[in-house]
């Protein structure tokens, strides 16, 4: 059964994934994506094309619609059981539809998981990203950034994680972003967690581009998630979180996210899940909130 199992999973494979998101900015977006995956070397490297649509529909001009076509390739080879390499490299091709403002631009993102042991994980690299906003697309904006990540697992029950990146973006701007995230199992059947959420980052300008840019920003969150199966197949998934932002400038105001998402197989080879997740800083006194919600419908087929 072992060499059953392991050969099933360096068999190839393929992802399709659909996602639909609205905003209180009433910008939507609509995004199709398909991956396919290869191994090689007893299944120690895994590589495979991948193409990405995405629909960006303002509500009022200057354009209608942005397209951003996203061909690339990912690849990922593990070493040994310490050391381990991952890469996603696209091409942005970001068309306004007739209005001014199309670009081609290279993204990326790669990374090198180092595990010592049971205990310890460290991920480090590099990426490069294009926006999900209509102003920063038109105008070609990316960002550049270094990324590290240390994981401790003391034990089966206990995770703590921290993060931290510095960006250096194409119009001139610079962000430096860090976070600490905790989470530990409180219940077995079904699966549940608690756990607690800082994140920080800073701008060093104000620019108006497009994406979000205070001078200072710090986020306190409290979060509780939960998972089981029903029946020997369908998995389900519910979780959210709470907690209080402080920006400058701006006003200090509460924030919030749920989702949920069911996954069932229904066969050996092909998986269906769909999933719903929506965050909001939006409040009746808090007029410069800002609300998504996104949809999700994926399937993976193994042949």
């Amino acid at each position: 059964a072992l060499l059953a199992d392991v050969e099933f999973d360096q068999r190839p494979r393929i992802d399709l994934d659909w996602r639909e998101s609205h905003q209180s900015d009433h910008l939507r977006i609509t995004s199709t994506s398909a991956a396919s995956e290869f191994s090689f070397a007893d299944g120690r490297t895994r590589v495979g094309p991948a193409l990405g649509i995405a629909s960006f529909r303002p509500e009022s001009g200057p354009v209608d619609q942005i397209l951003v076509n996203r061909p690339g390739l990912h690849a990922t080879h593990r070493f040994d059981d310490t050391f381990a390499w991952t890469g996603n490299f696209f091409v942005d091709v970001i068309d306004t539809q007739g209005a001014s403002g199309d670009h081609v631009q290279p993204t990326y993102g790669t990374w090198f998981t180092i595990t010592p042991d049971d205990v310890l994980r460290f991920d480090v690299g590099s990426s490069r990203s294009t926006f999900d906003n209509e102003k920063s697309l038109r105008k070609g904006i990316t960002a550049t950034y270094a990324n590290v990540s240390m994981d401790v697992l003391p034990d089966e029950l206990t995770r703590f994680t921290t993060r931290f990146n510095y960006g250096g973006y194409s119009d001139g701007n610079s962000r430096t972003w860090w976070q600490l995230d905790t989470e530990r199992r409180v219940w077995n059947h079904p699966r549940i967690s608690a756990g607690f959420r800082y994140t920080g980052f800073d701008f060093a300008h104000l620019e108006p581009s497009g994406y979000y840019t205070p001078n200072t920003y710090h986020s306190n969150e409290v979060g509780l998630h939960a998972s089981d199966r029903v029946g020997e197949k369908l998995r389900w998934y519910v979780g959210g979180s709470a907690g209080w932002e402080i920006t400058s400038p701006g006003r200090d105001k509460a924030i919030w996210s749920a989702g949920a998402s069911l996954a069932y197989p229904i066969t050996q080879s092909l998986e269906i899940e769909t999933a719903y997740d929506f965050f909001s800083s939006s409040t009746a006194a808090a007029s410069n909130g800002f609300e998504r919600g996104t949809g999700r419908l994926s399937l993976r087929h193994i042949f």
